[in-house]
């Protein structure tokens, strides 16, 4: 997991001076470009994937959360960066959704690239020894070029500074039954002029009524999210424990937790008055609860990256 990508945000609307009040209307607009963190590029034709051999030294893999995935569902990629060999080698880039170059061909033979990537040159490369292993988590659906509403069966590779991944498969379904019903809401919760013509508290009630009907289906990771951040950007902070502990209850094993661990963090220490190693702690009591789960994991990795920049 890796956290070069919200540095890279925070920095970027410190230069631009921009002001949350004034934005604070379209902060779903906000949240849908920025929660992807992969903005995608798309070449239409009959695409294949050039056949290039992956490198057993310097080994990248990727994985999908799962293997079918509903209509619009979020994608979350785990990439595993290895040093197979007897050398070190240099990481000149940020492992992680900014650094990792994403190839994908859907089902319609058009190939998409993640084209916000950003090439992150560092003054002094960082040294990766043999043995060492780096992990990321991030996703890579969009809500903006409908990247995961096209059904059938899609190709993926990642490159990271020259090195090939293995070609992973996954299948995108249309939802029937109960997901189609979530589907349709959070369809229209998703849509951006019908979220502009909302106040938040229409928003957030959106949100809170689909939570309470679908506490736990293909969409409520992310529909935890956005009840989340709208909860802190709106001033309502004090709902923020009930929102993290009702996510944790109904979605242990999703990875969106690598989002709602980062806010809740954020929370912590901006919002609630915690110092970071209190609100590290904090955190830290939920993997225990949730001991063996992927947030568990995902809570013990965000604790060694958060640790590490001090």
């Amino acid at each position: 997991m890796n956290f070069g990508r919200q540095r890279f945000e925070r920095q970027f609307f410190k230069i631009l001076k921009l002001d949350p009040v004034k934005i604070k209307k379209y902060f779903l607009i906000a949240i849908f470009l920025l929660a992807t963190g992969s903005i995608l590029c798309v070449y239409k034709g009959e695409m294949k994937f050039d056949k290039l051999e992956e490198n057993s030294q310097i080994k990248i893999s990727i994985n999908t959360e799962f293997s079918n995935y509903v209509l619009g569902q979020k994608i979350w990629i785990r990439a595993v960066l290895t040093n197979n060999s007897d050398s070190n080698f240099f990481l000149k880039e940020d492992f992680g959704s900014i650094g990792i170059r994403l190839e994908i061909i859907d089902p319609n033979n058009s190939k998409a690239f993640n084209a916000m990537q950003i090439h992150i040159m560092y003054t002094d490369s960082t040294r990766f020894i043999p043995g060492e292993t780096l992990k990321a988590v991030f996703p890579i659906d969009n809500y903006v070029n409908q990247f995961n509403n096209i059904e059938g069966v899609y190709q993926m590779r990642a490159i990271f500074q020259n090195n090939y991944s293995n070609i992973l498969n996954f299948k995108m379904e249309s939802p029937d039954g109960n997901n189609e019903v979530q589907y349709e809401l959070f369809t229209k919760m998703t849509d951006v002029r019908e979220s502009i013509s909302l106040n938040t508290d229409e928003r957030v009630n959106n949100y809170l009524n689909f939570l309470n009907r679908f506490p736990n289906g293909p969409y409520s990771p992310d529909v935890f999210d956005f009840t989340l951040i709208s909860h802190l950007m709106s001033g309502r902070k004090d709902k923020a424990e009930e929102i993290v502990s009702d996510y944790f209850k109904n979605n242990y094993n999703s990875y969106t937790s690598r989002f709602i661990v980062g806010h809740y963090f954020t929370y912590l220490t901006e919002g609630a008055g915690y110092a970071q190693n209190d609100a590290l702690q904090k955190i830290d009591s939920l993997s225990l609860i949730y001991k063996d789960s992927e947030s568990a994991r995902i809570i013990k990795h965000f604790i060694k990256e958060i640790s590490d920049i001090k």
